[in-house]
This record gives structure tokens, sequence and C-alpha cells, in this order.
């Protein structure tokens, strides 16, 4: 019996957004993180973009804001 091994094909696109966080960040705000992200999220098209995963880390700091540097990743289908 021969064993044939297939990559499977994800097809997936992985954005990693990278910034300082202020007490200012909300999606309608011009150049905050969260608008970045937002209008990122807004250009997919939900039909063949699914979003996989949305996950945050934070570098040098801790989630509070005005410290460190917070990384949002996001894998949707491509």
């Amino acid at each position: 019996m021969e064993s044939v091994e297939q990559m499977a094909n994800y097809n997936t696109i992985t954005k990693i957004f990278v910034a300082n966080v202020t007490s200012e960040e909300i999606s309608s705000t011009a150049s905050t993180l969260a608008k970045t992200v937002n209008d990122y999220i807004q250009t997919l098209d939900d039909s063949s973009n699914e979003i996989i995963s949305i996950s945050s880390a934070v570098c040098d700091g801790t989630h509070n804001v005005n410290t460190g540097r917070l990384f949002i990743t996001i894998v949707h289908k491509g």
C-alpha cells in the first residue's frame, strides 16, 4: 500500500499591525491603530475573505494604554 502525503492549501493571508496604543483608540479616529485595523477589516469580502483569527500581543509593556507596543494579527482566507 502506498502512502501519499498532500499538503493542505488553506489559501490564507496574515496581516500584522504594530503600533503604540493611546487612550484615544477608537475606530473612527484617524491615524490610530483602531482605525487602521477597522479599515482593513472593512475591505475584506465576507464571502471570500472569511476571518479565521484575530489576536493581539504586547511587547515591552502591558495591555494598558500608553505602555509598550501592541501587535494585532489578522488571519483570513485569501
